[in-house]
């Protein structure tokens, strides 16, 4: 049987204003891809020990390195031993467009919840609130508090979940969580919004390490039984979803060939001269985003 590929283009399209926080998630997307292509030279993994060779003037200069004891160091930039980071940055891109939906979603919330100034981001001047935003913060917020004590805690164990079962011990997915938290969603997205907030940046990591931790045990423990939840696979499958949002995401889109992204790239879509009434005889720049099925 020949199988059909069909391409979908999406554009997502905005003024050329707007165009500046898109080329500020991709440099945030091309610094993570560092993880994918820094790797040891040699794995010996019958004992889950990494040698890297660096030869020198004087010859060869063999460093070990013990992946079962690593402390506090971080390896989320030099893969140790089983860390998978090919998943992790493949979990990282998920997260930065889920994220773009979450603060979609957080946007039409009544500004009573959000806290967030529609008037600020609705007058198109997007970086210029981005840059006065962060220029200001961090501040003290005034978030309901199961925003701060719930919501957030959450958000850092999807982060911490990422990294710890891609294999990295709970110091790195500690890290994880903190860079995500701190620069793509505090004082990235959230930013263009209001201003970086004192406990988001503490609470975030923390309770995402402490929820995490405890999240990652949690769906062992339900696979350990069969993916069973109080008896049911029904609730099973919806704790496992809850615990681990993006890993779902990801075995459903990611793992192996269902799906593909072709492009994902800066765009340029010029004006309609002829007509003025096709997007209003503006220059727009935006984002391609080719899915090959």
């Amino acid at each position: 049987m020949k199988t059909t590929k069909t391409t979908f283009d999406f554009f997502i399209l905005k003024h050329v204003r707007r165009s500046i926080l898109l080329s500020l998630l991709l440099s945030l997307v091309t610094f993570s891809a560092h993880a994918e292509r820094e790797s040891p030279a040699l794995t010996l993994a019958s004992n889950n020990v990494s040698v890297t060779d660096n030869t020198g003037k004087n010859g060869l200069n063999t460093t070990a390195k013990d992946c079962d004891n690593l402390g506090y160091e971080v390896t989320l930039f030099n893969p140790c031993g089983d860390e998978d980071a090919t998943r992790l940055w493949r979990q990282t891109k998920i997260v930065m467009v889920a994220g773009i939906g979450v603060a979609g979603v957080i946007a039409l919330l009544p500004e009573e919840i959000s806290k967030w100034d529609k008037s600020e981001y609705q007058r198109g001047d997007a970086f210029k609130n981005w840059y006065e935003n962060v220029k200001k913060g961090p501040v003290w917020d005034n978030d309901k508090w199961y925003i701060n004590l719930i919501g957030h805690p959450y958000f850092g164990g999807v982060y911490y979940q990422a990294a710890r079962k891609s294999g990295y011990n709970q110091w790195n997915a500690f890290t994880y969580s903190a860079l995500m938290s701190t620069f793509y969603w505090e004082y990235g997205l959230e930013a263009f919004a209001e201003v970086p907030s004192i406990q988001d940046l503490i609470v975030t990591p923390v309770g995402g390490w402490v929820y995490g931790e405890w999240a990652h045990n949690k769906e062992k423990e339900i696979r350990a039984h069969g993916n069973l939840a109080m008896g049911s696979k029904f609730w099973g499958s919806v704790a496992l979803f809850a615990l681990d949002p993006i890993g779902t995401l990801d075995s459903w889109c990611c793992v192996g060939p269902k799906v593909e992204v072709t492009a994902f790239n800066i765009a340029y879509w010029p004006a309609q001269r002829q007509s003025y009434t096709v997007n209003g005889a503006k220059d727009y720049w935006g984002v391609k985003l080719s899915v090959q099925f």
